[in-house]
């Protein structure tokens, strides 16, 4: 929806106002063209200024989003995008609701292989939980 909105006008500032702080939701808006983003949490102080920022075309993110996310999140690329086919493969089982071991057995490898795997997924995409992994997956691969 964001690309759209920029593709309709090239001038357009947007500044994504949203209930999720997590990393990868922060590159998928700048990624999509947004300038900014911030959260409901954020105080009225620190909304004013993005609002300035963004007007004026530079990129605001909230501080306390900010220093969660990996440097290569603020460029707006798409942080999936650094995974390996095996890593995507496992994010798209997880999504599918498949356990390690489903996952194991379909893709020919141990659970271990995937479970580490997993980890490097989280860690990849700056994700604390494996319930924040599947929630990712989810997003990403069913709706």
């Amino acid at each position: 929806m964001l690309r759209q909105l920029v593709q309709q006008n090239e001038s357009v500032k947007i500044l994504v106002l949203s209930t999720h702080a997590e990393p990868i939701d922060v590159s998928r808006a700048l990624g999509g063209g947004a300038l900014g983003y911030i959260s409901k949490r954020a105080v009225a102080e620190e909304f004013i200024e993005a609002v300035r920022q963004v007007s004026r075309g530079r990129r605001y993110i909230e501080r306390g989003i900010a220093e969660q996310l990996p440097v290569a999140s603020l460029s707006g690329a798409d942080p999936l995008g650094r995974l390996t086919s095996r890593e995507s493969d496992i994010l798209r089982f997880v999504g599918q609701g498949k356990t390690y071991k489903q996952i194991a057995a379909a893709l020919g490898v141990s659970k271990s292989t995937v479970t580490t795997s997993s980890n490097a997924i989280k860690e990849k995409l700056a994700i604390k939980s494996n319930t924040d992994l599947v929630r990712l997956a989810i997003k990403r691969f069913v709706t």
